[in-house]
């Protein structure tokens, strides 16, 4: 088990956060854990949202409120797409973070697919859709 966490957390990318002091668990596993493998598998998970058959691109058109609210929708709307981001996030856990995962698996998947609605409407907005 300790080479999987070994492998696992040197191919995470280094976001620079500065060591600061934390208000909870989950706040420090949210920036120490979740934050870079977000960032890590990013490019898998916009493949995801583009490969989706009924996922409306068109959605990036709107202001960037409507976006995020149309993103939200479509995520609860869609529990099996859901299931996967999260999925992905929690496969590149180690076991020690997976059992914190495991603790408040309500509150961490909020957070995920939170965060992944924010990287989607950076990535879409800003960089609009031409190289997707």
């Amino acid at each position: 088990m300790e080479n999987r966490r070994e492998n696992i957390l040197a191919i995470r990318p280094d976001l620079g956060l500065k060591e600061a002091e934390y208000h909870s668990v989950l706040e420090e596993f949210q920036n120490k854990t979740l934050r870079p493998i977000l960032k890590l598998q990013h490019t898998i998970c916009k493949r995801l949202l583009l490969a989706e058959k009924n996922f409306d691109r068109k959605i990036f058109k709107q202001n960037n409120q409507d976006i995020g609210k149309a993103l939200m929708q479509y995520l609860k709307s869609n529990s099996r797409f859901r299931n996967q981001i999260i999925a992905m996030i929690v496969g590149m856990m180690t076991v020690e973070e997976f059992e914190l995962y495991l603790e408040n698996r309500s509150e961490c998947n909020r957070r995920i697919i939170s965060m992944q609605i924010k990287r989607y409407m950076d990535t879409f907005v800003s960089g609009g859709l031409a190289d997707y």
